[in-house]
């Protein structure tokens, strides 16, 4: 069994490792390509390193700075939001975002989130949902050893020390559980979005013939409903909902 684990390991480490370091490469080579001023050619190059998997917080940072310096205002601020959902506390990505957000057009007053959802979706995202899946099945694990030696042991102090430790660490376990679920949601199947149109109308029906409720333009961030067809209900930063083809916008 060792040996098979052990062929397992090897081969995992031959076949990822040099696509890490392909990944390293191409990023890098975008990087350069960035500080020489050819902003175009490194938004290329890591937009194509994106789409064919790679992802992390300097990737996505970097984009939003490339889209940024290339005026295009809506993706950068898509990437910005991107990598603050991976790094939420970062100074430099929260400061460029709200430059971007100062060079779109609308302005809305934005409905304040309830402190305790806040919190949740900031202590979600401060770690990566696989860790804390990893964090959740091993105070799982501790939890059920230590209740096993609280059934089986006889020694009260043992006993209750045991039990104690064993409750904190099972309600640890589904803290965490609830903290990777609530991550992956956020990174992967986030329903918030950014408008790539120009100039986009909000109808009270998925269809050309719905009555004009309002009229946005690129750049603003809004939370996407049900879809209907090629047509999906937002709602704006200040609650008001419409909908808008489903190409007038791209998901976070």
């Amino acid at each position: 069994m060792k040996r098979i684990l052990l062929v397992f390991s090897i081969l995992a480490a031959v076949v990822i490792s040099p696509l890490a370091n392909e990944s390293k490469q191409r990023f890098d080579k975008g990087a350069e390509y960035y500080r020489n001023g050819d902003f175009r050619t490194a938004a290329d190059i890591w937009t194509d390193l994106y789409n064919s998997g790679y992802d992390n917080f300097e990737l996505l940072y970097n984009l939003g700075n490339a889209w940024f310096k290339l005026e295009e205002i809506p993706l950068s601020v898509i990437f910005y939001e991107r990598a603050l959902l991976r790094r939420p506390m970062d100074d430099d990505a929260r400061y460029n975002l709200s430059i971007a957000k100062t060079l779109t057009r609308d302005r809305y007053e934005t409905i304040p989130e309830i402190f305790l959802i806040r919190w949740y979706n900031l202590s979600a995202l401060a770690l990566s949902s696989d860790r804390w899946a990893v964090i959740s099945l091993t105070c799982f694990i501790v939890s059920l050893s230590l209740m096993l030696l609280f059934l089986f042991t006889s020694r009260y102090r043992l006993k209750r020390i045991a039990f104690l430790i064993s409750v904190f660490l099972f309600v640890a376990s589904a803290a965490s559980f609830l903290f990777s679920l609530r991550n992956s949601k956020l990174v992967y199947n986030n329903p918030e979005a950014v408008i790539l149109s120009p100039v986009i109308t909000g109808r009270s029906a998925p269809s050309e013939s719905g009555q004009e409720l309002f009229v946005i333009h690129e750049g603003l961030k809004v939370k996407t409903g049900e879809q209907i067809g090629e047509w999906c209900e937002i709602r704006l930063p200040d609650g008001n909902r419409g909908w808008v083809p489903v190409t007038s916008f791209e998901r976070i």
